[in-house]
């Protein structure tokens, strides 16, 4: 199930990549996030409202919702920004493959951080991916 909606994901944010660099020809790179986020926001609000989660808002630790904020402004704010800024200013084949490189980063975080196992396969996938961005840089 988990790869299901991996693949799902890789579909679906490498069609937008397209879909964003086309964009970012009329319009700055913060504009579009707003724009972007706007959007997300009502979308995932009107589910929330829909499937009758907004109550459950209220059981969710401050601890857990700093650290779910954090995040987002990590990957949804200044990521997007660094994002969009490479995108508009590079070329979409370039700039995706290095940005989409996070597993690397992912992997030396969850090692230290987390204590997770380094193992052959997952060091062959970083090889593997640290080859795939410099193949098609």
């Amino acid at each position: 199930m988990a790869f299901g909606f991996a693949l799902i994901t890789a579909l679906l944010w490498g069609a937008s990549s397209i879909i964003e660099k086309l964009a970012l020809a009329k319009v700055a790179p913060v504009q579009a996030i707003v724009v972007r986020s706007l959007g997300i926001t009502l979308v995932f609000f009107l589910i929330m409202l829909v499937s009758r989660q907004t109550g459950s808002l209220r059981s969710v630790p401050l601890h857990t919702i700093l650290m779910v904020i954090t995040a987002g402004l990590m990957a949804g704010g200044i990521g997007q920004w660094t994002y969009y800024m490479a995108l508009k200013h590079g070329r979409a084949s370039m700039v995706v493959p290095v940005a989409a490189s996070f597993p690397l980063v992912t992997f030396a975080l969850a090692t230290i951080l987390l204590r997770e196992p380094v193992t052959v396969p997952r060091v062959i996938g970083v090889l593997l991916i640290i080859a795939g961005v410099v193949l098609v840089r």
